[in-house]
């Protein structure tokens, strides 16, 4: 047994230790120390791949990545960092960086998950590929980005940049091992957030459902109520569509509705949200807009839907026309309000439809 030492520090360097292999002999008196060695990487690692796991325990995206930056915060010194993934529609992206210097760090940012190597690793090492230059590379900034796996049809990656100076071994190993371990819960961040999507689209417009439409309608008549900005309601009925129905059949009905939502998702601001209310009715909430506005928003679709004819898969085409109600909300609360645009759509079927009234 006299060769023991050697056997086990052989076995020791194909363990992949971060350390090189000693130039010396291993002794006895040296296994030990390379053996804690080993143990206090492995339990390093072992924790930060617990905390991730404990993360991903959150469906919210939004305590997740306060999570992370809480995690890492503790264990790195960093510019910034930057994480981004998509899978089935879904994307999730987060940066990082300190408030005096937003700016260019988000600069910093989006040009650095623009690169892209085939190898999956280290794909972005400014001081590597600058070294060449000279001194002038001491000014310039250490950043990492490397893809995840997070599934076969999802893809994303994880940046981090060390402001304006080399980053040591120790920190490479850490970045190292936090693209490591966060594949598995970003893939479980991802799956959360499609099943949230789910519960709040709508299947056939791919537009909010009812259920998500009366929570935001319920956010921003508190925002109207603190704030004071004015909040409109549009309510919006397809003219004839049981008569589509009959005549062309369920399914070019849908695409009816279909070529609605289309129309609405295209024609509303960004700040808008339209959700399908039921049947062939769709809801409009125009935050930061009185009545008069809204009621030239809803004139605006009805125009542009009126110039349009909707194409059946037979390849047959047939006009659309809506009605629409409008109203404003006031302090007798957003149910009062719905009511008002309810019944000025009712006006607006009973003087002949294709019309928008004001309730």
């Amino acid at each position: 047994m006299e060769d023991l030492p050697n056997i086990l520090g052989g076995l020791l360097d194909t363990r992949g230790a971060a350390a090189p292999p000693p130039a010396t002999e291993v002794t006895a008196a040296s296994i030990p120390g390379r053996l804690s060695g080993l143990l206090d990487q492995a339990l390093f690692e072992s924790v930060i791949a617990g905390e991730l796991t404990r993360l991903a325990i959150n469906p919210e995206v939004g305590p997740f990545l306060d999570g992370l930056v809480e995690l890492l915060g503790q264990v790195l010194t960093y510019r910034w960092l930057a994480l981004t993934a998509e899978a089935s529609g879904v994307e999730v992206s987060f940066a990082h960086v300190h408030p005096s210097d937003q700016e260019q760090s988000l600069a910093e940012v989006a040009e650095t998950l623009q690169r892209i190597d085939d190898d999956g690793t280290v794909i972005c090492d400014t001081r590597a590929q600058k070294a060449a230059s000279g001194p002038a590379a001491n000014d310039e900034l250490d950043r990492f980005i490397w893809n995840l796996d997070v599934g076969r049809s999802a893809t994303g990656r994880f940046a981090v940049c060390v402001d304006r100076r080399e980053c040591t071994p120790s920190e490479r190993h850490v970045f190292e091992v936090v693209r490591r371990e966060l594949a598995a819960p970003v893939r479980a961040l991802l799956l959360s957030e499609r099943a949230q999507q789910l519960a709040r689209t709508d299947m056939l417009t791919t537009l909010w459902n009812r259920r998500q439409g009366l929570e935001f309608l319920e956010q921003s008549f508190s925002a109207y109520k603190r704030y004071g900005h004015a909040l409109s309601l549009v309510m919006l009925d397809i003219d004839h569509f049981k008569k589509v129905n009959d005549t062309f059949g369920h399914h070019c009905g849908d695409q009816a509705i279909q070529h609605v939502a289309n129309v609405l998702r295209t024609t509303c601001r960004k700040a808008d949200a339209v959700a399908r209310w039921g049947g062939e009715e769709f809801l409009l909430i125009l935050p930061s807009t009185g009545s008069a506005g809204a009621r030239v928003a809803a004139e605006r679709i009805r125009q542009r839907l009126n110039a349009t004819s909707v194409k059946f898969d037979s390849g047959e085409e047939h006009p659309i026309t809506v009605s629409a109600g409008v109203a404003q909300c006031d302090d007798n609360g957003y149910e009062a309000a719905l009511s008002r645009a309810d019944q000025a759509l009712y006006v607006a079927k009973e003087r002949g439809r294709n019309r928008v009234e004001l309730g």
